[in-house]
């Protein structure tokens, strides 16, 4: 689980989420020294928890029918997520933008399962 340690979200609406990055995070100080990303990976990661505290119970990927970076985000950015799940929780689309300008885009296959902790 990445939020609180890397992220913290919220809510502002329509399945979007404002994020604010947890600067000092060593998955963001580890991945490129001296000019810190956020990952890919951590990327969808933060998504899928989202999605699933949308919809109230754990989704996974079971397939990316399309992932697409188009630009970068460093620590100090505020992103926003966009997420829209069909009513089965079987279809995602998402966005994850900063300053309006589209970062990521994510099209996904999804599953609900229950945690079985």
């Amino acid at each position: 689980m990445l939020e609180g340690f890397l992220y913290k979200a919220y809510p502002s609406g329509n399945g979007c989420f404002d994020l604010e990055l947890i600067g000092d995070c060593p998955v963001l100080k580890g991945h490129f020294p001296g000019f810190p990303v956020l990952p890919g990976a951590a990327v969808i990661e933060i998504v899928r928890e989202i999605v699933s505290g949308m919809a109230g119970r754990e989704i996974r990927f079971v397939r990316m029918r399309s992932v697409k970076f188009m630009r970068m985000i460093v620590p100090g950015n505020r992103p926003r997520v966009s997420a829209v799940l069909d009513e089965n929780c079987s279809s995602l689309r998402a966005s994850v933008s900063v300053n309006g300008a589209e970062c990521v885009k994510i099209s996904a296959v999804c599953e609900t399962f229950q945690n079985q902790e």
